[in-house]
């Protein structure tokens, strides 16, 4: 997998595999790299705010279908999340994510989405840890889900733009990963408990 250049008269060139952005070496749920986790964040609005967008006006009765059963077992999996239960919730939240983009029909998109999972992953460790209210993420995923349901394109866009804008308003993103791999090595070392998610 990776990001492709087709030029007239040279063929299809890769430029990216990709593998920067969905090694899992780090074996951490999250980055240590600060760079590249706000290069990430500004990259995930970009992408699927764009997919957002394009699924409001591409959408299908069967990606309507798929959208609302992704919709409604996030919002059933961040419940059991509030309640300390065994949950699903980051399957649940990307299954959502990834609807979106398939009812774009833009396979681009999709692509891209399919490269950075890892990231993805980090993504909403942090947001959920330091920044987005549980019940904030059920409200922008019904916002999104009711802007691509009504075909309003702007909308969408402005509502996942939001959304994955609250992963990026920690402004010292290298502070909280500090704080992380601190509290990795303790767990690592059998110091620490549960992450508190």
């Amino acid at each position: 997998a990776g990001i492709v250049r087709t030029s007239a008269g040279s063929g299809t060139v890769v430029i990216s595999s990709g593998s920067t952005l969905s090694d899992t070496s780090y074996g951490t749920p999250f980055m240590e790299n600060v760079t590249l986790l706000k290069e990430t964040i500004i990259l995930r609005r970009l992408i699927e705010s764009q997919a957002a967008r394009e699924a409001a006006q591409n959408r299908s009765a069967d990606d309507i279908k798929e959208l609302q059963n992704a919709l409604f077992d996030s919002i059933n999996q961040i419940r059991k999340l509030k309640a300390k239960e065994n949950n699903s919730f980051f399957e649940a939240d990307a299954w959502f994510h990834k609807a979106i983009a398939k009812a774009s029909h833009n396979q681009l998109l999709v692509d891209c989405l399919d490269a950075i999972p890892y990231i993805t992953a980090n993504h909403q460790f942090l947001s959920l840890k330091y920044t987005t209210p549980r019940d904030e993420v059920v409200s922008y995923h019904t916002q999104i889900y009711e802007n691509i349901l009504d075909m309003n394109g702007e909308r969408a866009y402005e509502s996942m733009y939001n959304h994955l804008y609250r992963v990026s308003l920690k402004s010292d993103l290298s502070s909280m990963v500090e704080t992380l791999m601190m509290n990795h090595k303790q767990e690592v070392g059998g110091l620490g408990g549960e992450d508190g998610i």
